[in-house]
């Protein structure tokens, strides 16, 4: 809706899109109106506080792409580790290059030596001589070192390996953008609270995988449940009732008490 009138759309383009399409033409399914209970509320002041904020970090990152940068965490919020890694590293190059031109490139420029500066500005400096040049001057850390290292590793056999990163290299990875981006801040001297970024990130890599974290201890404490609804029943459920079904290949056989799986 717009000052106008409304506009319908046929079709969209995202899981988030069919859920807004279908709750406005009243056909959602009851799993999709469960999420009307107790939605999350984002206030528009608070959004556009959040927003202001950040354009002060990002304006005097000119070489950083935002919706790169986005894109990482909504990746890796998704699982999807290729991405993540992918759009990350390409996030920590763009941060590395501003770095470098703000510190080693201008520091060449004070000093009269014959072709120094036209070999510092050169392209003969990768990544890797970046990290390391910027370590021995101090910028860098040698924790974001050793990140930067395992990331960029992780990068490269994706890259020329096919190997699908870990959630271990796709966090290093989006750590190390994050404290880049505090580092070309105090140089830019902008106030920048690394927590805001780091809050969306899990402390262990294993709970982003809810298809196979286990918590170590089973929490029997009271849920408080407001809304429930009964889960259909499947064979082998207590309260099954009817035939299985059959299959001329396969032999279907009661798993006796006790045994193990």
């Amino acid at each position: 809706m717009n000052v106008t009138g409304y506009f319908r759309h046929s079709s969209t383009h995202s899981s988030n899109s069919d859920f807004h399409h279908a709750i406005g033409e009243c056909d959602a399914g009851s799993l999709a109106s469960i999420r009307l209970l107790d939605p999350e509320v984002l206030e528009a002041e608070k959004v556009i506080s959040a927003y202001n904020y950040g354009h002060k970090v990002l304006a005097k990152l000119p070489t950083l792409s935002p919706s790169l940068f986005i894109g990482a965490f909504t990746y890796y919020k998704k699982h999807q580790l290729r991405e993540a890694l992918a759009h990350a590293w390409i996030g920590v190059e763009q941060i590395l290059e501003f770095i470098w031109k703000e510190t080693i490139v201008e520091d060449a420029k004070s000093v009269n030596i014959p072709k120094r500066r036209k070999f510092i500005e050169s392209q003969q400096w990768n990544s890797a001589h970046k990290i390391e040049m910027l370590y021995q001057q101090g910028f860098i850390k040698e924790e974001l070192y050793s990140s930067l290292s395992k990331a960029r590793f992780a990068r490269n056999d994706f890259i020329h390996k096919g190997l699908t990163p870990s959630y271990e290299d796709s966090h290093l990875a989006l750590m190390s953008l994050i404290i880049l981006i505090e580092v070309a801040s105090k140089i830019n001297e902008v106030d920048f609270n690394r927590a805001n970024l780091e809050q969306h990130l899990p402390d262990k890599s294993n709970r982003c995988m809810p298809q196979t974290f286990v918590p170590e201890k089973r929490n029997n404490e009271a849920l408080n449940v407001k809304y429930w609804r009964e889960i259909k029943v499947i064979p082998g459920d207590k309260n099954w009732e009817g035939d299985y079904e059959s299959y001329p290949d396969i032999t279907l056989s009661p798993i006796e008490a006790g045994a193990e799986a």
